[in-house]
């Protein structure tokens, strides 16, 4: 239920999440990697709806009250990991981007990381692609999207995400 919340309360719930999330981004990212490298191991084929909801399970009962997660994804190529969060009070969906997480995928970010230094065009706009992406398809599910977040590289995906879809605030967790 949308509660009734002045423009300064929506403001400061908006950071308070955001920041949150920034972090609970970095857990579902490390999970989703653990599952992944688990169902590798075992020399079957990788189911990564399953990954991805057991990823999500671990931390849906950490999220902020009155928040939903509405959808999750991590590219094994990239390492670019996302959590869509609805916010039942604001009626706002929020966006995080996972930062630097060698815990999950080792020198994938790193890499990220460096062709952001060297400003590699190409490989950030391949970057861009899959962060821009995760964006749409939650768009397309009918969130009403006004927060991007993220820290670190998660911020670098964040800001070109807000950029490129004219998201109304970002924020640098």
């Amino acid at each position: 239920m949308v509660v009734k919340l002045d423009n300064a309360e929506k403001l400061e719930r908006r950071v308070d999440i955001s920041a949150e999330l920034s972090d609970y981004v970095y857990t579902y990212e490390q999970n989703y990697t653990k599952f992944l490298k688990r169902e590798e191991s075992k020399n079957i084929e990788v189911n990564v709806t399953n990954i991805n909801k057991k990823a999500i399970n671990t931390i849906e009962n950490r999220m902020p009250s009155d928040t939903t997660i509405t959808d999750a994804m991590y590219d094994e190529e990239t390492g670019v990991a996302a959590l869509a969060v609805e916010d039942s009070q604001t009626g706002e969906t929020y966006i995080a981007y996972a930062g630097t997480n060698m815990k999950a995928d080792g020198m994938t970010d790193v890499t990220s990381d460096m062709a952001i230094g060297t400003n590699d065009a190409l490989y950030l706009e391949e970057l861009e692609k899959k962060a821009a992406a995760f964006y749409e398809k939650v768009e397309r599910q009918g969130a009403n999207i006004t927060v991007s977040a993220g820290h670190s590289y998660g911020d670098f995906l964040s800001s070109r995400v807000a950029a490129l879809k004219q998201i109304p605030y970002q924020y640098q967790s």
